[in-house]
């Protein structure tokens, strides 16, 4: 499909999913840290999930195409979309990405580079301690109440347990 045929939702898709909007900054961030790549990508499906059913769908396309192009593994994209909060996606983002990446968004928020993230508690000293602790439960959470349009609509589909990449 040439990008003259793509549809209007997918034209929006991309347009949500784009960077040429980004600062200098915003888009420093992304390209040094999957961990904040996830954040923004978060941030951009949340805005498709304002539009259309068929903007949903393609926005959870682009959002799994996003999340593939970093690698993360098998289900990820899934896991990550069936978060019902952003606690949730922050704690699942943590445990999907490794101790080097993850050493390296603390490194980079400390430097004052753009956070993707609602918070920065991911930085604080005994951050490990709580995803270590929660983390026995993130792959059977079934949550009371879902934050996202796209929990509700993408819902909780089964899949292998969450692993805490080294």
């Amino acid at each position: 499909m040439t990008k003259t045929e793509l549809t209007s939702p997918q034209r929006r898709a991309r347009h949500w999913f784009g960077r040429s909007k980004l600062s200098a900054t915003q888009k420093k961030s992304l390209k040094l840290s999957k961990f904040q790549a996830i954040g923004w990508f978060f941030n951009a499906v949340d805005l498709t999930a304002k539009g259309s059913i068929l903007n949903q769908i393609n926005g959870m396309f682009c959002f799994d195409r996003e999340i593939d192009q970093i690698s993360l593994g098998y289900f990820a994209s899934v896991r990550l979309l069936c978060s019902a909060n952003w606690d949730e996606r922050l704690f699942v983002a943590w445990c999907l990405i490794g101790s080097t990446e993850r050493e390296l968004a603390k490194t980079l928020v400390a430097e004052d580079l753009h956070n993707f993230w609602p918070d920065k508690r991911f930085c604080e000293l005994d951050w490990e301690a709580q995803v270590q602790a929660k983390f026995p439960s993130l792959s059977t959470l079934q949550p009371g109440h879902i934050e996202f349009k796209f929990g509700s609509f993408f819902g909780q589909p089964a899949r292998d347990p969450l692993q805490f990449a080294q």
